[in-house]
Formats: C-alpha cells, structure tokens, sequence
C-alpha cells in the first residue's frame, strides 16, 4: 500500500515528467481540482520566442550543425522549443534528404551534416 507521500511523490513526478523540462502548468496538474490550486501556486509559462530570422525549423537546425557540429534529439527540442516527436519528424526528414548523417543508436543517437 501506498502512503499519502508516496502518492503525492508520483503526482509530482508524473508531472515532471510530462512538462519534459519545461514550467509545470495547470494541464499538467490535471488530477488536482483547479479548486484546490490557488491561483498564484501555479505559474504561467511564457511563450518561446519566435525565431529571429523566420528561418525554417529545419534550417535552424543545420545552422546550429554548422556552428556546433552536432545535435541530438533533446537538443533539437531545446533550439526549437518543441516536443520530442517534432525534433525527432525533423531530423528523420533531413536524413532522408541526405542533409544529415546519423551516428549513434537509439537514445545515443546524434547527427551531423552529410
């Protein structure tokens, strides 16, 4: 049996978890009543920048190639502020356009430019 901490310790990890790095929010609170969350516990997350240069999610990521040589999946998510299935539909899509080479396996993964 699990005791009220123990339950409390996974709420917050689950939620954790799902923020993947970024401000917990009411959404991913959803399993507590918004009338047990005051207003001000929670804080409003603010919106990533837009790109400076309008340049595609997909240029961005061979200019960052360009400087810093290589990138993984969660670098990707942090350089675009996106979710890991966006990174990862990204750099797929410039592999298979030979505009980057894959290194690695799996969670070890990191590519370069081709």
């Amino acid at each position: 049996p699990f005791s009220r901490s123990d339950h409390r310790r996974n709420l917050i990890e689950y939620a954790l978890i799902s923020s993947r790095g970024a401000p917990i929010t009411r959404q991913h609170l959803h399993f507590i009543s918004p009338s047990s969350v005051p207003e001000a516990s929670v804080p409003t997350p603010t919106p990533p920048p837009p790109p400076a240069t309008g340049d595609s999610d997909e240029q961005r990521i061979l200019d960052y190639l360009a400087e810093h040589q290589q990138i993984n999946n969660a670098q990707a998510q942090a350089l675009l502020q996106v979710p890991h299935s966006r990174a990862s539909y990204l750099l797929k899509k410039l592999l298979r356009e030979k505009q980057i080479e894959k290194h690695g396996e799996r969670r070890w993964s990191h590519y370069r430019l081709a």
